[in-house]
């Protein structure tokens, strides 16, 4: 009983004390509170949110939000999310929820928001933690997600891809570093692909450090000395 007050008369002095700060801070105030008190009351920290003028802002604490709400009340978090008007933001949110399903062993709802998100790089993160829990690693959507990708980040997603993959292959990966104008490009997605290759195939990464064109002699050794 004692403990209940002074729980209560301390989440009513901070309530107090957020009163003085800006909406952005007074949003993530009122949230940190939320999380102390016992009925988890989330109404003055989206009120504060919605207040906040910047949009990228606004949607970073509705994201957070929604990932405390999703903790206890899915629909909440759900409601919040759709008001989250950044795509970063809301992709993440969504991850979320698809994080959650794969936990409670629910693939297809899991599914079900992986399609809701609108970055490529977060939904193909989505998929690609479905594929990870899929009886048959069925890697079908993601290799369709990245053909939206921004190049920058390809090499990345053909290495997280060929992990998943129940037979690691390493081929997309190896398409992509090819196609790279000069050879110091080439050569460091080359040593990016034998990194992870190297854990699955010490021989098909022998083979790929072949490919490289650059005085890396010691790393060769090292893949040679390994393999012997």
């Amino acid at each position: 009983m004692i403990k209940k007050i002074f729980i209560s008369s301390c989440i009513n002095e901070a309530n107090k004390s957020a009163e003085n700060f800006e909406s952005e801070s007074q949003s993530q105030i009122y949230l940190n509170i939320t999380i102390i008190d016992p009925e988890h009351d989330l109404v003055k920290s989206k009120k504060s949110a919605h207040e906040i003028q910047f949009s990228s802002a606004k949607s970073k604490v509705l994201y957070k939000i929604s990932k405390f709400e999703s903790l206890h009340n899915m629909s909440l978090a759900i409601e919040t999310t759709i008001d989250i008007m950044d795509s970063k933001y809301q992709s993440k949110a969504f991850l979320n929820f698809v994080l959650i399903e794969i936990k409670n062993g629910d693939l297809s709802q899991a599914k079900y928001w992986a399609k809701k998100i609108k970055d490529p790089n977060f939904q193909l993160n989505a998929f690609l933690e479905i594929a990870k829990d899929d009886p048959q690693h069925d890697l079908t959507q993601t290799r369709q997600i990245v053909q939206s990708i921004d190049s920058k980040f390809l090499l990345k997603a053909f290495l997280n891809i060929a992990e998943v993959d129940p037979f690691h292959d390493f081929t997309e990966a190896i398409l992509f570093a090819e196609t790279l104008e000069n050879d110091k490009a080439k050569d460091k997605a080359f040593l990016e692909i034998i990194k992870t290759q190297v854990k699955y195939n010490l021989v098909e990464a022998k083979k790929t450090a072949k490919s490289i064109k650059t005085n890396i002699g010691k790393f060769r050794g090292f893949i040679n000395d390994c393999g012997s």
